[in-house]
């Protein structure tokens, strides 16, 4: 239902609440943010798969190096 542009909307039905939805940003400004925004790379996350593996064939020493290889990684780019 649309009104004209003079006229006012109907009045909401008593007992419900008035709903306003206020959008400040663009659809696509909401899709770039959810992949890391326009122009960046992702960001690298600890593998919990790695470090099992890495905890098993090097005891614990493998586990040292690819966390601070994985922070380096993302301090370097921007994370």
């Amino acid at each position: 239902m649309t009104t004209a542009p003079d006229q006012q909307p109907a009045a909401p039905a008593a007992g419900q609440p008035t709903i306003i939805i206020n959008n400040s940003s663009s659809a696509s400004a909401s899709a770039a943010a959810s992949v890391g925004g326009v122009g960046r790379g992702r960001r690298k996350r600890q593998s919990g798969w790695v470090h099992l593996w890495l905890f098993l064939f090097t005891a614990g020493l493998g586990n040292i190096l690819y966390a601070v290889y994985v922070s380096r990684w993302n301090r370097r780019h921007g994370w």
